[in-house]
């Protein structure tokens, strides 16, 4: 938590992943999921937390082996290269935005608050570090 509140103390912001092995594997829930964003949100402040898709749609599937297998080039074997994990079943891509938009929303967070972590903190720091 030193590290996450020393981002924050600096102005920065931490960008939460979906990729489902880091934020509890495929059956986790909206609620859970915006949950921990709620979480994070009342120990650091909501203008440090955002999303972080990194969204690979369209990324061949071994490309998720290359990254997580620590090389970029490809493995001997097709069956050494990993699969990448389900998605959550009410995010399985940016069509499912506004989804996660009701969810903090259901989670308790205001439309502004909704609109910092769904963007608007990027903005902010994008224009904080390279200028509006």
């Amino acid at each position: 938590m030193d590290l996450i509140e020393a981002v924050a103390g600096r102005g920065g912001i931490v960008g939460c992943t979906f990729y489902p092995l880091f934020a509890g594997g495929a059956g986790t829930t909206r609620a859970q999921y915006c949950g921990m964003l709620a979480d994070l949100a009342e120990r650091i402040g909501v203008d440090h937390v955002a999303i972080g898709t990194d969204a690979v749609l369209g990324w061949a599937p071994d490309a998720l082996g290359w990254m997580r297998s620590g090389r970029w080039d490809r493995p001997g074997k097709p069956s050494e290269i990993p699969e990448f994990p389900p998605w959550f079943d009410w995010f399985q891509g940016p069509k499912d935005f506004p989804n996660l938009a009701e969810g903090l929303t259901v989670a308790g967070f205001s439309d502004d608050e909704r609109d910092k972590i769904l963007g608007g903190n990027w903005l902010r720091l994008f224009a904080d570090v390279f200028g509006s």
